[in-house]
């Protein structure tokens, strides 16, 4: 009997999600959010926002808040998508034609949405490095071949050496934004591979696990920044 009850609780759980009985484990894995029968509507959505802006707590739990809030917006806005989850142990098809990612506010949630499930890098080191790569459109192994000594805080500019397929030496110009944030990242984290201290294979994984988090028709591959 207790094990019926169990079956019945979890049922109930999956027929409605509220602030209460989500977690992150929730919408971690592809494999987990395949296997859930969202039932998402405006009033979830605007509860875990206001949950979020009201609550004392730490900054962390908060980012996780918002990067559950972008994920169950991006299933009320695409209906097929949900409607696709819904379907146990079936992952949506590729879709045929996909754009490049090229606007900024949808790298700020891709970005909001790494920083929370991307657990093995430092979330503010990963926004660091994708803020400066659009802001940059440097190549990944012009962006490995950095050093610190290239930037110039002053100046808000970062020098780039050694020749490309197309381009030569060059001098690019900073936001002021991005000048701040990597200037703060070298200040917690001493250079030991390079400015970023990023191989091309852990870019390339980076890469691979931020793809989850793309909207879907769109792409985000090292060329993207370009």
């Amino acid at each position: 009997m207790a094990k019926k009850s169990k079956q019945v609780n979890n049922k109930e759980k999956e027929e409605k999600l509220t602030i209460n009985n989500i977690s992150a484990g929730d919408v971690i894995t592809d494999s987990t959010r395949n296997s859930k029968e969202w039932n998402v509507d405006d009033d979830l959505i605007e509860q875990m926002r206001r949950y979020e802006q009201e609550s004392n707590k730490t900054a962390i739990w908060k980012n996780k808040i918002t990067g559950m809030f972008l994920f169950f917006k991006y299933y009320e806005d695409n209906p097929e998508e949900k409607k696709k989850a819904k379907k146990r142990g079936r992952k949506p098809k590729k879709v045929e034609e996909e754009e490049e990612l090229t606007d900024e506010e949808e790298l700020e949630d891709i970005i909001e949405m790494g920083m929370t499930f991307c657990n093995y890098i430092d979330p503010f080191k990963l926004r660091t490095i994708f803020r400066f790569l659009y802001f940059t459109g440097l190549r990944r192994m012009e962006y490995i071949n950095l050093a610190r000594k290239d930037f110039d805080f002053e100046k808000q500019t970062v020098y780039v050496r050694g020749k490309t397929k197309s381009r030569t030496e060059r001098e690019l110009p900073l936001t002021k934004k991005v000048a701040k944030d990597v200037r703060s990242y070298f200040n917690t984290e001493p250079e030991i591979k390079n400015a970023f201290n990023m191989s091309s294979s852990q870019m390339a994984w980076l890469l691979k696990d931020i793809q989850d988090f793309v909207p879907k028709g769109k792409r985000l591959t090292a060329h993207t920044f370009r």
